[in-house]
Protein backbone atom coordinates (compact mmCIF):
# COMPACT_ATOMS: atom_id res chain seq x y z
CA UNK A 1 0.00 0.00 0.00
CA UNK A 2 1.08 3.57 -0.58
CA UNK A 3 2.36 5.65 2.32
CA UNK A 4 0.26 8.65 3.46
CA UNK A 5 2.61 11.08 1.65
CA UNK A 6 2.49 8.98 -1.52
CA UNK A 7 -1.28 8.75 -1.28
CA UNK A 8 -1.53 12.54 -1.08
CA UNK A 9 0.48 12.81 -4.29
CA UNK A 10 -1.57 10.26 -6.22
CA UNK A 11 -3.86 11.63 -8.92
CA UNK A 12 -4.84 10.83 -12.51
CA UNK A 13 -1.68 11.81 -14.41
CA UNK A 14 -3.79 12.47 -17.49
CA UNK A 15 -5.04 15.61 -15.75
CA UNK A 16 -1.48 16.95 -15.86
CA UNK A 17 -1.41 16.25 -19.59
CA UNK A 18 -4.78 18.00 -19.92
CA UNK A 19 -3.32 20.99 -18.07
CA UNK A 20 -0.39 21.07 -20.47
CA UNK A 21 -2.71 21.05 -23.49
CA UNK A 22 -4.58 24.01 -22.02
CA UNK A 23 -1.34 25.84 -21.21
CA UNK A 24 0.02 25.27 -24.71
CA UNK A 25 -3.20 26.71 -26.12
CA UNK A 26 -2.85 29.68 -23.74
CA UNK A 27 0.78 30.16 -24.84
CA UNK A 28 -0.19 30.12 -28.51
CA UNK A 29 -2.98 32.63 -28.02
CA UNK A 30 -0.87 34.90 -25.83
CA UNK A 31 1.80 34.90 -28.54
CA UNK A 32 -0.82 35.64 -31.20
CA UNK A 33 -2.30 38.40 -29.01
CA UNK A 34 1.13 39.97 -28.54
CA UNK A 35 1.58 39.92 -32.32
CA UNK A 36 -1.81 41.55 -32.86
CA UNK A 37 -1.07 44.28 -30.32
CA UNK A 38 2.35 44.86 -31.87
CA UNK A 39 0.71 45.35 -35.26
CA UNK A 40 -1.91 47.65 -33.74
CA UNK A 41 0.86 49.82 -32.34
CA UNK A 42 2.76 49.89 -35.63
CA UNK A 43 1.74 52.96 -37.64
CA UNK A 44 5.07 53.08 -39.48
CA UNK A 45 3.54 52.73 -42.96
CA UNK A 46 1.20 55.68 -42.43
CA UNK A 47 3.95 57.71 -40.77
CA UNK A 48 6.30 57.05 -43.70
CA UNK A 49 3.62 58.07 -46.20
CA UNK A 50 2.90 61.29 -44.28
CA UNK A 51 6.61 62.05 -44.02
CA UNK A 52 6.91 61.66 -47.81
CA UNK A 53 4.17 64.24 -48.39
CA UNK A 54 5.76 66.61 -45.86
CA UNK A 55 9.16 66.12 -47.54
CA UNK A 56 7.70 67.06 -50.93
CA UNK A 57 5.88 70.05 -49.41
CA UNK A 58 9.22 71.29 -48.13
CA UNK A 59 10.90 70.53 -51.44
CA UNK A 60 8.23 72.57 -53.23
CA UNK A 61 8.77 75.73 -51.19
CA UNK A 62 12.10 76.91 -52.67
CA UNK A 63 11.27 76.52 -56.39
CA UNK A 64 7.80 77.95 -55.83
CA UNK A 65 9.31 81.05 -54.24
CA UNK A 66 11.90 81.29 -57.02
CA UNK A 67 9.16 80.90 -59.62
CA UNK A 68 7.23 83.85 -58.14
CA UNK A 69 10.40 85.96 -58.07
CA UNK A 70 11.20 85.13 -61.70
CA UNK A 71 7.63 85.80 -62.82
CA UNK A 72 7.82 89.21 -61.13
CA UNK A 73 11.21 89.94 -62.76
CA UNK A 74 9.92 88.94 -66.20
CA UNK A 75 6.85 91.12 -65.74
CA UNK A 76 8.94 94.09 -64.67
CA UNK A 77 11.23 93.69 -67.70
CA UNK A 78 8.20 93.36 -69.97
CA UNK A 79 6.81 96.62 -68.55
CA UNK A 80 10.16 98.37 -69.01
CA UNK A 81 10.45 97.02 -72.53
CA UNK A 82 6.94 98.18 -73.37
CA UNK A 83 7.73 101.71 -72.13
CA UNK A 84 11.00 101.73 -74.06
CA UNK A 85 9.27 100.66 -77.25
CA UNK A 86 6.50 103.18 -76.78
CA UNK A 87 9.09 105.93 -76.44
CA UNK A 88 11.11 104.54 -79.32
CA UNK A 89 8.18 104.44 -81.74
CA UNK A 90 6.35 107.51 -80.51
CA UNK A 91 8.28 109.84 -82.83
CA UNK A 92 9.28 112.02 -79.92
CA UNK A 93 12.94 111.04 -80.28
CA UNK A 94 14.60 112.96 -83.10
CA UNK A 95 18.24 112.68 -82.18
CA UNK A 96 19.96 109.78 -84.01
CA UNK A 97 22.30 109.35 -81.03
CA UNK A 98 19.44 109.16 -78.55
CA UNK A 99 17.55 106.83 -80.91
CA UNK A 100 20.54 104.48 -81.06
CA UNK A 101 20.78 104.49 -77.26
CA UNK A 102 17.11 103.57 -76.86
CA UNK A 103 17.46 100.82 -79.44
CA UNK A 104 20.45 99.40 -77.59
CA UNK A 105 18.54 99.58 -74.30
CA UNK A 106 15.60 97.74 -75.85
CA UNK A 107 17.84 94.96 -77.16
CA UNK A 108 19.49 94.63 -73.75
CA UNK A 109 16.09 94.35 -72.03
CA UNK A 110 14.99 91.75 -74.56
CA UNK A 111 18.08 89.65 -73.87
CA UNK A 112 17.63 90.01 -70.12
CA UNK A 113 13.98 89.06 -70.35
CA UNK A 114 14.83 86.07 -72.55
CA UNK A 115 17.40 84.84 -70.03
CA UNK A 116 14.93 85.24 -67.14
CA UNK A 117 12.21 83.47 -69.14
CA UNK A 118 14.58 80.52 -69.71
CA UNK A 119 15.24 80.35 -65.97
CA UNK A 120 11.50 80.61 -65.28
CA UNK A 121 10.78 77.76 -67.68
CA UNK A 122 13.31 75.53 -65.90
CA UNK A 123 11.82 76.36 -62.50
CA UNK A 124 8.28 75.78 -63.78
CA UNK A 125 9.29 72.32 -64.99
CA UNK A 126 10.84 71.59 -61.59
CA UNK A 127 7.74 72.81 -59.76
CA UNK A 128 5.47 70.72 -61.99
CA UNK A 129 7.59 67.61 -61.37
CA UNK A 130 7.55 68.09 -57.61
CA UNK A 131 3.82 68.81 -57.62
CA UNK A 132 3.18 65.65 -59.61
CA UNK A 133 5.30 63.67 -57.17
CA UNK A 134 3.39 65.23 -54.28
CA UNK A 135 0.03 64.34 -55.83
CA UNK A 136 1.17 60.73 -56.19
CA UNK A 137 2.40 60.77 -52.58
CA UNK A 138 -0.95 62.15 -51.38
CA UNK A 139 -2.84 59.42 -53.24
CA UNK A 140 -0.48 56.83 -51.78
CA UNK A 141 -1.05 58.28 -48.30
CA UNK A 142 -4.82 58.10 -48.76
CA UNK A 143 -4.60 54.45 -49.80
CA UNK A 144 -2.23 53.66 -46.94
CA UNK A 145 -4.54 55.34 -44.41
CA UNK A 146 -7.57 53.49 -45.78
CA UNK A 147 -5.71 50.16 -45.69
CA UNK A 148 -4.51 50.88 -42.16
CA UNK A 149 -8.02 51.73 -41.00
CA UNK A 150 -9.34 48.44 -42.38
CA UNK A 151 -6.41 46.57 -40.83
CA UNK A 152 -7.02 48.16 -37.42
CA UNK A 153 -10.68 47.12 -37.54
CA UNK A 154 -9.67 43.51 -38.25
CA UNK A 155 -6.90 43.53 -35.65
CA UNK A 156 -9.19 44.92 -32.96
CA UNK A 157 -11.72 42.21 -33.80
CA UNK A 158 -8.97 39.57 -33.56
CA UNK A 159 -7.77 41.07 -30.28
CA UNK A 160 -11.26 40.69 -28.80
CA UNK A 161 -11.56 37.11 -30.06
CA UNK A 162 -8.19 36.11 -28.60
CA UNK A 163 -9.04 37.81 -25.32
CA UNK A 164 -12.30 35.85 -25.10
CA UNK A 165 -10.52 32.59 -25.94
CA UNK A 166 -7.88 33.24 -23.29
CA UNK A 167 -10.59 33.90 -20.72
CA UNK A 168 -12.27 30.59 -21.56
CA UNK A 169 -8.95 28.72 -21.45
CA UNK A 170 -8.07 30.27 -18.10
CA UNK A 171 -11.43 29.12 -16.73
CA UNK A 172 -10.66 25.60 -17.98
CA UNK A 173 -7.24 25.78 -16.34
CA UNK A 174 -8.78 26.91 -13.07
CA UNK A 175 -11.04 23.88 -13.25
CA UNK A 176 -8.17 21.41 -13.75
CA UNK A 177 -5.52 22.66 -11.30
CA UNK A 178 -7.45 21.83 -8.07
CA UNK A 179 -7.36 18.16 -9.09
CA UNK A 180 -3.55 18.15 -9.15
CA UNK A 181 -1.41 18.19 -5.97
CA UNK A 182 0.68 21.34 -5.39
CA UNK A 183 3.90 19.30 -5.46
CA UNK A 184 3.06 18.05 -8.95
CA UNK A 185 2.15 21.57 -10.08
CA UNK A 186 5.54 22.78 -8.81
CA UNK A 187 7.43 20.14 -10.81
CA UNK A 188 5.26 20.83 -13.84
CA UNK A 189 5.79 24.61 -13.75
CA UNK A 190 9.53 24.22 -13.25
CA UNK A 191 9.83 21.95 -16.30
CA UNK A 192 7.74 24.25 -18.46
CA UNK A 193 10.20 27.07 -17.81
CA UNK A 194 13.17 25.01 -18.93
CA UNK A 195 11.57 22.90 -21.68
CA UNK A 196 9.92 25.56 -23.89
CA UNK A 197 6.54 25.11 -22.27
CA UNK A 198 6.47 21.30 -22.51
CA UNK A 199 6.53 19.44 -19.20
CA UNK A 200 4.49 16.30 -19.88
CA UNK A 201 5.25 13.57 -22.40
CA UNK A 202 3.24 10.56 -23.45
CA UNK A 203 4.77 7.08 -23.65
CA UNK A 204 4.52 5.81 -27.23
CA UNK A 205 5.81 2.37 -28.18
CA UNK A 206 7.80 2.15 -24.95
CA UNK A 207 9.49 5.48 -25.74
CA UNK A 208 9.28 8.95 -24.25
CA UNK A 209 7.50 10.96 -26.94
CA UNK A 210 9.66 14.04 -26.30
CA UNK A 211 13.22 12.69 -26.35
CA UNK A 212 12.39 9.51 -28.34
CA UNK A 213 14.41 7.27 -26.05
CA UNK A 214 13.17 3.90 -24.79
CA UNK A 215 12.19 3.99 -21.12
CA UNK A 216 13.86 1.65 -18.62
CA UNK A 217 11.53 -1.17 -17.52
CA UNK A 218 11.03 0.25 -14.02
CA UNK A 219 10.15 3.71 -15.33
CA UNK A 220 7.78 2.15 -17.84
CA UNK A 221 6.02 0.14 -15.15
CA UNK A 222 5.63 3.19 -12.94
CA UNK A 223 4.37 5.27 -15.86
CA UNK A 224 1.75 2.65 -16.65
CA UNK A 225 0.39 2.96 -13.14
CA UNK A 226 -0.44 6.59 -13.98
CA UNK A 227 -0.95 7.65 -10.39
CA UNK A 228 2.14 9.72 -9.58
CA UNK A 229 4.68 11.73 -11.57
CA UNK A 230 7.30 9.61 -13.30
CA UNK A 231 10.13 11.62 -14.83
CA UNK A 232 12.04 10.37 -17.85
CA UNK A 233 15.66 9.76 -16.87
CA UNK A 234 16.77 11.49 -20.08
CA UNK A 235 14.67 14.62 -20.57
CA UNK A 236 12.88 14.56 -17.17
Amino acid sequence: PASPSEARNMFPIKRLHDLQEIDLDIDAREKALAGVRSRLADDSAVTAARDKVAELDLKLQAPSTRRRDLELAVQQMTDRLRLAEERLYSGSITSPRELTAYEADREHLQKQRGAEEDKLLEVMVEVDEVRSARERAVRSLERTEADRLAEVVELEKKEQELGAELKTLQQSRDGVTPEIPPSAISVYEGLRKTRDGVAVSRVVRLMCEQCRLTLPTMELQRARAAQTIVQCSSCH
